[in-house]
């Protein structure tokens, strides 16, 4: 098991095992601040340049951590809360690399690739009671990310040694499901997990065209945040 997903199942034991009481806070304005640990995935790497065949290794995987805040409005809706917030989170370095061969019909090509990106996100979820203790919601969220990719491809049997930086703006969405605790008065903890999709990746653009990476960029987030009504 993933380091962050054990360090979230402690956590959610430890929280279960608190009687916070009713997480349902009053309407209003509220801030949150979370972490985010994730086992993110590029998916589909394929060379979609002019020669140089097929990727050999599409689909590869990373523990990131990120960091994020939020600020939103918490209102009553039917027998539960609607939470409608916009939302910013960075994700730290993402590597996507390739010493061994990543394009079929080049032997010797490698690609180390370093990932960052950032990300904003309109989200909506609905909590509901289920009496005292953690009240569930789900949600959904819609935005956009904006990612920089610092490469460098190899192959020193014909191409030789090159690097590019590759930046671009991607649609994305993202689905929400996890549970709050009320930890005071105005204080909200949160446990979730995101299934997040920030579009397509492009690993540079190599030997004039020739070989260009792209993927698809997606990540199974657990969150950890406190929220804070005004």
């Amino acid at each position: 098991m993933p380091r962050f997903l054990m360090a979230a199942f402690l956590i959610s034991i430890l929280l279960g095992g608190v009687p916070c009481g009713d997480a349902l806070a009053r309407d209003g304005l509220y801030g949150s601040l979370t972490a985010i640990g994730s086992l993110a995935n590029t998916r589909d790497a394929r060379n979609e340049g002019a020669f140089g065949g097929a990727t050999t290794n599409p689909n590869h995987s990373d523990e990131v951590a990120g960091i994020g805040a939020a600020l939103g409005y918490e209102m009553s809706v039917l027998s539960g809360k609607l939470r409608a917030e916009v939302e910013f989170h960075y994700r730290f370095r993402f590597d996507f690399d390739e010493n061994r061969p990543v394009i079929d019909a080049l032997p010797n090509a490698g690609l180390d690739s370093n990932l960052a990106s950032a990300t904003g996100l309109v989200n909506f979820n609905y909590l509901t009671e289920l009496g005292t203790g953690p009240s569930p919601y789900l949600g959904v969220g819609l935005g956009a990310t904006y990612y920089r990719s610092d490469n460098e491809f190899n192959d020193f049997g014909v191409f030789g040694r090159s690097t590019e930086i590759s930046t671009g703006t991607n649609f994305t969405w993202a689905v929400n499901a996890g549970v709050l605790w009320q930890a005071g008065e105005d204080l909200q903890v949160l446990l979730g997990y995101r299934y997040i999709d920030m579009g397509e990746i492009g690993f540079g653009s190599f030997a004039g065209g020739g070989v260009q990476v792209t993927a698809d960029y997606v990540s199974h987030d657990v969150v950890l945040g406190l929220s804070y009504h005004f």
